[in-house]
């Protein structure tokens, strides 16, 4: 974990940066988030861009598959850690206020449900996938679809889980 890099990266390329209470710099660091969890469990949610064809506007056509990962990566991750007793770090700046009360400057409206991702905890998501998964992150540029769009969030629990317990879930 480089926090001084995550946190630079964030500063210079999000644009929730200090705007989210989700968001650096409001986010925890992931070492003091973990530390009571025994077991930190990666999800990666993947789809081909070729079932977003029919959306001509590429850019529209990669929102699309995020947001439709996101939203069931999310589902299945808060049920886990709803049956888990655990804590889910999921995938871009918290969704569930609009707009964030951090914008109005007020204190956040869900904090028991307010999570952060992974990105936000200082995590290098991309190196994490690629190392731990062997799965590579692809990305978006101007006009040009990576032949694939992934999500990837964390579930921090005190016991172990099995496929089963997650198939159950879904």
């Amino acid at each position: 974990m480089n926090y001084e890099y995550n946190l630079e990266a964030c500063k210079t390329g999000c644009p929730n940066y200090g705007l989210k209470w989700s968001c650096p710099p409001f986010s925890k660091v992931y070492d003091k988030l973990s530390e009571r969890y025994k077991y930190a469990y990666i999800l990666v949610f993947s789809t081909s861009m070729d079932k977003y064809v029919d959306i001509k506007n590429k850019y529209l056509a990669i929102k699309a598959a995020n947001s439709t990962l996101k939203s069931e990566i999310e589902k299945l991750s808060r049920k886990i850690e709803e049956n888990q007793g655990g804590y889910a770090l999921l995938s871009g700046s918290c969704r569930l206020c609009k707009p964030c009360n951090k914008k109005l400057g007020k204190p956040c409206k869900k904090p028991d449900k307010m999570r952060y991702s992974m990105e936000a905890t200082y995590l290098d998501v991309s190196s994490i996938s690629k190392e731990l998964l062997g799965h590579e992150l692809k990305w978006y540029t101007k006009n040009c679809l990576p032949e694939y769009t992934s999500t990837v969030c964390t579930i921090l629990v005190n016991n172990k889980l099995n496929s089963q317990i997650i198939s159950d879930l879904l």
